[in-house]
């Protein structure tokens, strides 16, 4: 798949702290310490409550 510079997009902005959680999380998913789904899972609900904790 070829890239065009015409085509790109900006990534839509993304609190670093919810960027953080994803990360910390895709990492026990590639080391093979959490399945796919535990590793969304765990996500999702950081994720939900980031906005409670933070208000």
């Amino acid at each position: 798949m070829e890239i065009f510079p015409e085509n790109c997009e900006p990534e839509p902005f993304m609190h670093e702290q919810i960027r953080e959680i994803i990360r910390e999380e895709a990492i026990s998913y590639f080391n093979g310490d959490k399945c796919a789904e535990e590793a969304a899972n765990i996500i999702h609900n950081r994720v939900q409550l980031y906005p409670d904790e933070n208000s």
